[in-house]
């Protein structure tokens, strides 16, 4: 968080290469897909490399390409844990209460529940509480923690 207010977006850093077995992973994994093209196979297919990724480029060429181009589409979910109130382990408790925070309460996607095989993810937001696409008991448990949390606040 950024701030105190919740309509100010987050700061959000995926550490990208933070680990330099990251980078050198990455960089092999393009120069085995060069090693895949030049297979036979895709003789007539393909033509060759675009640049800047022609001439074998080097470690050093590669850790600065990869770490203009790297980036994700996709909207990270199931990456806060769910665990018992008293465990040392996890993000939330089971009234999604962050734990080492005050009055945090996180209902979105993120949450991911360990050890309830059934219940798979919390609603996204309020607009989300009464979708479908939820199962009726995470609707309910939701609804039921934010009334309460309206209550108290």
């Amino acid at each position: 968080m950024k701030s105190n207010n919740p309509f100010d977006a987050p700061l959000i850093d995926p550490a990208y290469y933070t680990s330099p077995v990251d980078l050198a992973i990455a960089r092999e994994s393009i120069r085995a897909l060069f090693r895949f093209m030049a297979a036979p196979a895709w003789k007539d297919v393909l033509i060759g490399p675009t640049a800047p990724l022609v001439n074998d480029p080097s470690d050093e060429f590669l850790d600065a390409f990869l770490r203009n181009v790297t980036g994700s589409d996709a909207h990270p979910t199931g990456t806060a844990a769910m665990s018992p109130a008293d465990a040392s382990w996890g993000v939330v408790n089971p009234n999604l209460l962050m734990k080492n925070a005050n009055g945090l309460r996180i209902i979105d996607a993120s949450i991911y529940v360990s050890y309830v095989n059934f219940l798979k993810i919390i609603v996204k937001g309020l607009s989300n509480v009464r979708s479908p696409l939820f199962p009726a008991r995470t609707r309910r448990r939701a609804c039921t923690l934010l009334r309460s949390a309206l209550r108290t606040s």
